[in-house]
C-alpha cells in the first residue's frame, strides 16, 4: 500500500476532475473523484482530503457529457 499524498496544486484538482468526469456516469462525484485518485496513483486518498473535496465540488457543478 502506498502512503503517497496528493500533490497540493490546482493542476491536481483539474486532473482529478477530468478523470472523475469520465468515470462519473455511474458514480456520485465524491466516489468518482476517489476512483480518479486511484487511477492516477493515489489509492489512499481520503474523501476528506481538501483536494478530493474541491474536485468533487467542481465535478458536481459540471454538466454531464
Amino acid at each position: 500500500m502506498s502512503d503517497k499524498f496528493l500533490p497540493k496544486s490546482l493542476h491536481t484538482v483539474r486532473i482529478l476532475v477530468a478523470v472523475a468526469r469520465a468515470a462519473s456516469l455511474l458514480r456520485d462525484p465524491l466516489d468518482a473523484v476517489q476512483h480518479a485518485a486511484k487511477i492516477i496513483g493515489y489509492p489512499n486518498a481520503r474523501a476528506s482530503d481538501p483536494l478530493i473535496v474541491k474536485a468533487a465540488e467542481q465535478l458536481a457543478g459540471m454538466p454531464m457529457l
